[in-house]
């Protein structure tokens, strides 16, 4: 490893020789979100190389099997400004806290709607404060379109390309169309008039 590029509630990430990344992670949906994806070309999201998951029963007392996920992934090199960051922080939470998305395994018609009010805000924005929020609301769409809704948006899960192009790169609290009991409706929710 070259770097540790840090450490978050489910996992590391270390940056490898070849400028690419790998993320050690126990985050389940960010394993399957990783894999509905892996391989697919994005403008807005950073690239997933190859995903290796594996469940077990990794302590004794434990009941429950743990699945550890390893990504390989595109390497992002730099951070938002501190502005956008915090924008795209408080933008989250705000659509996070009016749709009362507050857990770990989040419902899913919930974060559908959350995801699309997170990217009609951020479409927003970018006309007043940029394109790095266009750029991201892009992302998000193109996360749904391959099947993954995502709406964890902030300052760290958005870097900049070398050429400036903004890429989300962690895809943790997502859920998947595929591998559901419970098929999720990904077409936008009706609106209230």
């Amino acid at each position: 490893f070259e770097a540790n590029l840090g450490s978050g509630s489910f996992g590391v990430a270390f940056l490898l020789e070849n400028e690419s990344v790998v993320k050690f992670t126990t985050d389940t949906t960010e394993i399957v979100a990783a894999s509905t994806i892996q391989g697919k070309d994005f403008m807005n999201v950073a690239k997933i190389y190859k995903v290796f998951a594996t469940a077990k029963k990794f302590l004794n007392f434990s009941r429950r099997k743990v699945s550890l996920g390893v990504i390989f992934q595109e390497y992002v090199p730099n951070g938002l400004t501190d502005q956008n960051a915090y924008m795209l922080s408080i933008t989250t939470n705000m659509v996070k806290d009016k749709n009362k998305i507050h857990s770990i395994t989040p419902n899913a018609s919930k974060l559908v709607k959350a995801s699309y009010e997170l990217e009609d805000l951020l479409v927003s924005l970018g006309r007043t404060e940029g394109p790095v929020f266009s750029h991201v609301a892009n992302g998000i769409g193109e996360l749904r379109d391959a099947g993954v809704i995502y709406a964890d948006v902030h300052g760290g899960n958005v870097r900049l390309s070398d050429e400036g192009i903004p890429k989300i790169i962690d895809i943790g609290y997502s859920i998947t169309a595929e591998g559901k009991q419970d098929p999720i409706r990904i077409n936008r929710p009706r609106r209230n008039r």
